[in-house]
């Protein structure tokens, strides 16, 4: 296990400073479902790594992009023939 190059607390990484743009709330219920990482608890602190959170946004940039790929027409939007 390579040594973290440091961490972030919350205010950080969530809305309105930081680059993922949700809600506390909704944070913390995406750490449960395990879509988000969980925090490493410092006292009573808790921080997150920042290679987790840097993995974390190259994810959704990645999902984001994958997401937003044009699409084909499908047949039954193709115009009726002109007779």
């Amino acid at each position: 296990m390579t040594t973290p190059r440091g961490f972030l607390r919350l205010r950080h990484i969530i809305a309105p400073s930081g680059p993922i743009p949700v809600s506390r709330s909704t944070w913390y219920a995406r750490i449960a479902t395990g879509d988000f990482p969980p925090p490493v608890k410092i006292g009573r602190m808790s921080l997150w790594a920042v290679e987790d959170i840097d993995a974390l946004v190259a994810r959704l940039k990645d999902d984001a992009e994958r997401h937003s790929a044009p699409r084909r027409a499908s047949r039954s939007a193709c115009p009726a023939e002109q007779v």
